[in-house]
């Protein structure tokens, strides 16, 4: 025992020697010495620092904690997301599972109705009456006839039509024929005429969009804004006299849509065509500032409209296939873009609460939202994704229901 216990202190003077010998204890020690020292420094500067210095540093701090909070949030949703996303599938699923049972018992069914005919087709294929049936001939036929009726010549003579009766009926039949013919015919050039007509009326005219377009959402009404034909004062003022006009008493929703025109080239020559204006168009002739990279990741269509409920209030449906980084650019610039996209619907105070008002988090219909509330503790501001392709930009929580219920319904 004494001597396991001599070993052992052995062993430990020689390990303190190597690490005195090798630097390491001095380089610890150093270092310890300098963390010290940097601490000291910083209570120091931060005790001798001015109210501006302290605030700044207290700001950094803020803006470090709130790039770490927003990077959670973010997370958070793509979290929400993919469980909605799994939830989806699994409905999607279900469906699916319904929609195949009633496959297959449509098809047996129509198996059992073939094997059903085919049955009947082979009993009447051994019926004894089965086969061709004799030809028919007028002297059978009058044979037959004589037999069943039980007529003599004198019957046949006195029943016999008069020819001349006979004839001038015949004649008369056959001038109603000719002139239901005429009209046929004249029928018939009158549609060829009209499909001419329409024909060349289509290849002169210019081609447009049409009136009645298959929205994001139903909406009772549509309007489409030619963005050639008017300023953006024009637009704008436009807009905002839509949001200010009260609704009608009847819940409604009314789309607008931006045209402008291309010059196309087809086989008759140059032709003039309108086409619908994507996000990008709209902001530019609306003068919105929104971030490019904001604009560059969101898809050709979307939709603008007007829900008329207990107020009138704007909203926006916008698409895209890049989630991150539309996201992204929110997360960044939020108050930013939510301002520029309400800016034509709302007066300049309400632009202003919305771009320096911090923004608050919600759960609406089951989705994380993010709004904006003014010094009255009204909503003024609100977005929410709906789903990972589909963000919805409006001015109230109501309108946000309103829109994601109708997105989910069946179109």
């Amino acid at each position: 025992m004494a001597e396991e216990t001599s070993e052992t202190n052995e062993q430990d003077r020689l390990a303190k020697a190597k690490l005195v010998l090798s630097g390491e204890e001095k380089l610890m020690s150093w270092k310890k010495t300098s963390e010290d020292f940097e601490r000291r420094r910083q209570e120091a500067a931060k005790a001798m620092a001015s109210d501006e210095q302290k605030k700044a540093w207290d700001d950094a701090e803020k803006a470090r904690l709130g790039k770490i909070e927003a990077q959670k949030k973010l997370a958070d949703l793509e979290a929400a997301r993919k469980i909605k996303e799994e939830e989806e599938k699994n409905k999607i699923g279900q469906e699916q599972t319904v929609k195949d049972a009633e496959a297959e018992a449509l098809r047996v069914a129509k198996i059992n109705e073939i094997l059903k005919s085919q049955e009947e087709i082979n009993l009447i294929k051994k019926s004894p009456n089965a086969g061709p049936a004799a030809i028919k001939t007028l002297t059978r036929d009058i044979g037959e006839t004589i037999g069943r009726e039980g007529l003599s010549v004198s019957k046949i003579v006195t029943q016999t039509p008069d020819k001349e009766n006979l004839a001038k009926k015949e004649k008369s039949v056959t001038n109603r024929s000719w002139l239901v013919g005429i009209g046929v015919l004249l029928i018939i050039g009158g549609l060829i005429a009209l499909v001419w007509a329409i024909g060349q009326r289509q290849t002169t005219s210019l081609a447009t969009v049409k009136v009645t377009r298959q929205g994001l959402i139903f909406s009772d009404k549509q309007q489409a804004i030619n963005l050639d034909q008017e300023t953006a004062t024009q637009i704008r003022e436009e807009l905002r006299e839509k949001s200010l006009t009260p609704p009608a008493g009847k819940e409604s929703i009314e789309e607008i849509y931006f045209t402008y025109q291309i010059k196309e080239q087809t086989q008759t020559g140059l032709v003039m065509k309108m086409v619908e204006a994507d996000p990008t168009a709209i902001a530019g002739k609306l003068e919105l500032k929104l971030p490019d990279d904001f604009l560059r990741s969101l898809e050709p269509k979307l939709m603008l409209g007007f829900y008329y409920g207990e107020q009138t209030s704007p909203f926006y449906i916008l698409k895209t296939k890049n989630y991150k980084n539309v996201a992204s650019a929110i997360l960044s610039n939020e108050n930013i873009i939510i301002s520029e996209l309400l800016a034509p619907f709302e007066d300049a105070s309400s632009t202003e609460k919305i771009l320096n008002t911090p923004l608050q988090d919600k759960m609406i219909k089951n989705y994380d939202t993010r709004l904006v509330v003014d010094e009255t503790n009204t909503i003024i501001a609100v977005y929410s994704w709906i789903d990972k392709e589909t963000l919805v930009v409006t001015i109230n929580e109501g309108t946000l229901a309103k829109v994601i219920s109708s997105y989910s319904s069946p179109r």
